[in-house]
């Protein structure tokens, strides 16, 4: 059809091209590696998948109303069969797969005003700030401009450099200039959308790999010759407004080593007059060098040199327009337990073993109060997911009542006449149950679970077999953001901002032979030992803090908010007697955390708190014996 057909039909129809788009918040998640909530198996979700089942389509704010739309990326490492396509298809393709598949997202669906939100786990949390550092650096085209994207993602991923931006370099201004050769004066104008820049938040748990891909069995894996490690860009820039992040302190599978968030030092303060000068500076280049490519008497070298000094005063432009942004909001808080204890989602939990995602309803809790400023919850959603966990729960505990009974009752019948019957009325009272007796099958638990707050159940080392190869190194919290040109260690790359969940200290409490191994006497921390203390002095003077070779890590602190959703995860009388007396009672003296009855959520709307004095109607009361 011709151009005058379109233009005809526009005449005569209502064109809804001109109507106003409905604001939206993209929210991109993904899952960790070989983690998938959409197999179709069976299967345990972990926090992200918790996080995409638990938002509301539409949210609100002062200005009105937010669409909230969900993108959901199954890990890496979920589609693929057999050693070679899992290694080479799945975490090399597959995660820049992955990431293209984001953004392409992003195009069709991002209109301006709108908000982007990260969120991952494992290899996924690299892969969501992947996608951030991607969006960061080239912004979001339109979508007539997509097929031009290839070939500036190619550039990204060839000149991509360790530690600094594409962003604003002499390569990105080129093609957004596309002046190659140097008289060639058309462009790509038009190319990035105002303001899609601009990433709202970034959640992660657990962020591994420095690449992204770990080592296997001790050997440290070539995805393939076209894999190139340096164009993720995983750092965070001004362009992502805020960043937070749940660590495992006790993780120690060399492969797994974590990828902490840093803040760069601040340079030099940028005023709006900066960017008016540099925006002169740029101008009189840029004259300068199409005053060259019209000379006839002008050589090619000249040419090239006015070129590239208009390239250098554009990018320092935009550099100053980054630096005029306001900082980064970061916060990366480290909790007890391992890798899948803060990301979610284990295996054992569907054979009712381990901690029974204990530790990471913990992290959750945390990192929703992080983001729930940028999102809105759906608190049902949660409620109906904790109620179907009671339900698990009181079915293993059943299991567990009727073994133990049963192993009673078959002692009894062995050595007295009454035992007979005895077992009789056992297996009738288990068969009422709907429990029966007559099997031999041992429950996953000796003894009823109980829901704590970190400091009840074993944990299990993930340091397994398949792991012994690659070694085991201890995390260390606070050194992972040293320069490494300096040996003296005492320089560092910028601030990472961390802090110890008060978890930490509740479990070394109260779970027997507990230390956090990142806190522990070691190769990276002697002669430090474990030591949890108040500060008496500084910047967190009257707060909780551990000390590391001579830095202070503060203990994170809660929010004084009854309706908080850290508060809500607190469960039993230990656990509230240990904040209220070892922690509110410095940190927020007089206020006391409010007893919720158990798997209930809190809610500004509609609060379940249970008054002083009352019991608890789930027995949270009566969990004395935890430690």
């Amino acid at each position: 059809m011709s151009q005058g057909g379109f233009q005809s039909m526009a005449s005569h129809q209502h064109v809804d091209s001109d109507l106003a788009s409905a604001r939206k918040r993209i929210i991109l998640c993904c899952d960790g590696t070989w983690q998938s909530a959409v197999s179709g198996k069976k299967n345990c979700p972990s926090n992200v998948t918790l996080i995409c089942r638990s938002l509301n389509p539409v949210g609100t704010d002062k200005d009105g109303e937010w669409q909230q739309v969900v993108w959901y990326d199954s890990g890496v490492g979920t589609t693929s069969g057999g050693l070679g396509p899992l290694i080479e298809g799945s975490l090399g393709r597959g995660l820049e797969g992955n990431v293209l598949e984001a953004y392409n997202f992003c195009v069709l669906n991002w209109t301006p005003g709108d908000q982007i939100l990260c969120f991952g786990f494992s290899r996924g949390a690299y892969t969501a700030r992947s996608i951030a550092g991607l969006i960061a650096d080239l912004g979001i085209c339109t979508k007539d401009k997509l097929h031009e994207f290839p070939e500036l993602f190619q550039l990204y991923k060839d000149k991509s450099k360790p530690g600094k931006r594409f962003y604003g370099s002499s390569d990105y201004i080129q093609w957004m200039e596309h002046r190659v050769p140097a008289d060639n004066t058309t462009t790509h104008g038009g190319w990035v959308q105002y303001n899609s820049r601009q990433v709202e938040v970034v959640g992660v748990f657990d962020t591994v790999g420095a690449i992204g891909v770990p080592s296997v069995h001790g050997y440290e894996l070539k995805i393939a010759s076209w894999w190139k490690e340096e164009w993720h860009n995983v750092t965070l820039s001004r362009n992502i407004r805020n960043a937070f992040q749940a660590l495992a302190i006790d993780e120690h599978r060399r492969a797994f080593s974590p990828s902490v968030f840093y803040i760069p030092p601040e340079g030099k303060s940028v005023e709006i007059d900066d960017i008016n000068l540099q925006n002169q500076v740029v101008a009189k280049a840029k004259n300068e060098w199409q005053a060259l490519v019209t000379d006839k008497t002008a050589t090619p070298d000249s040419v090239q040199k006015k070129l590239a000094a208009y390239m250098d005063a554009r990018g320092e432009l935009e550099r100053l327009k980054e630096a005029l942004l306001p900082p980064s909001k970061l916060i990366q808080v480290w909790f007890p337990g391992y890798h899948i204890n803060v990301g979610g989602g284990s295996s054992e939990t569907l054979k009712g073993k381990g901690d029974m995602e204990e530790m990471s309803s913990i992290a959750l809790a945390w990192m929703l109060d992080q983001i729930k400023d940028f999102v809105s919850i759906d608190y049902s959603a949660l409620q109906r997911h904790r109620s179907s966990r009671e339900m698990e729960l009181e079915r293993l505990n059943k299991e567990v009542k009727a073994y133990n009974f049963r192993q009673k009752a078959q002692d009894a019948l062995a050595k007295d006449s009454w035992g007979s019957w005895l077992y009789m009325k056992a297996n009738s009272a288990m068969a009422m149950a709907g429990y029966s007796l007559t099997g031999d099958k041992k429950p996953p638990f000796e003894t009823e679970y109980k829901w704590g707050w970190g400091g009840t159940h074993k944990m299990d080392d993930s340091y397994t077999l398949k792991y012994r190869f690659n070694g085991s190194e201890a995390r260390t919290p606070l050194r992972y953001a040293l320069d490494p040109t300096d040996k003296t260690e005492q320089r560092t790359l910028g601030d990472t901002y961390e802090f110890v969940h008060p978890t930490v200290g509740f479990r070394v409490k109260h779970f027997k032979g507990y230390l956090p191994m990142g806190l522990t006497p070691g190769p990276n921390l002697a002669p430090d030992a474990y030591q949890r203390r108040l500060s008496t002095s500084g910047k967190w003077k009257g707060k909780y803090e551990y000390v590391l070779n001579g830095r202070v890590l503060p203990e994170w602190e809660m929010e004084e908010n009854k309706y908080s959703h850290e508060r809500a995860v607190i469960a039993g009388k230990t656990a509230w007697d240990y904040v209220d007396n070892e922690i509110e009672k410095v940190v927020h003296p007089g206020f006391q955390t409010p007893r919720y009855p158990r798997w209930s959520y809190p809610s500004e709307h509609d609060a379940s708190v249970r008054p002083e004095g009352k019991p608890d109607p789930s027995g949270g009361d009566s969990d004395d014996d935890e430690d």
